[in-house]
């Protein structure tokens, strides 16, 4: 028997070949469909209140199963990229890494098992508009990080708010 690759007649299809091919367009046209939206600014989603119409759910749990499918390859990458870089570059490596560090000890971050995921004060500290990232990142900082409160302490304390000149040697 001749292997299936080189037999006679396997070029004609048949209604199991129509049949998927119908299903994959049906199923490419659906994920068009859903994700035409989610493209709008979420301002638009306030003028346009959410359907408690049960024919909406089909839309609704589409669009959410595309958004966790761009979410999980986002840090796919994310974490291929910074990883990999992290660990090929002696350079990358030592901004990178500390970089993470610090983003944990502000907790704007948590790093477990080599993942970093931002945390809810992170995901704000990003999307926040500048004034409102420094109010964000100064709060954390001196909630976070005990010689940076002491610091601030000390010269709210004096006066001139200044540190005091060290003698000058001789």
């Amino acid at each position: 028997m001749p292997p299936v690759s080189v037999q006679k007649g396997l070029g004609v299809l048949n209604r199991w070949d129509f049949l998927v091919v119908l299903l994959v367009l049906g199923l490419l046209v659906f994920l068009a469909e859903a994700s035409r939206g989610l493209t709008q600014p979420l301002a638009n989603l306030a003028s346009s209140p959410t359907s408690l119409d049960p024919a909406n759910l089909p839309w609704y749990a589409a669009r959410t199963t595309l958004r966790m499918l761009a979410a999980m390859l986002l840090s796919l990458l994310f974490t291929f990229t910074y990883a990999t870089w992290a660990a090929r570059s002696r350079r990358a490596e030592l901004v990178l890494v500390p970089l993470a560090e610090t983003l944990q000890m502000l907790r704007f971050a948590e790093i477990e098992g080599g993942d970093i995921r931002l945390t809810e004060a992170g995901k704000r500290f990003a999307a926040a508009a500048l004034d409102e990232a420094k109010a964000l990142f100064r709060r954390h900082l001196l909630n976070y990080v005990p010689l940076a409160a002491h610091i601030r302490r000390v010269l709210d304390e004096r006066e001139s708010h200044t540190r005091r000149r060290a003698p000058a040697r001789s």
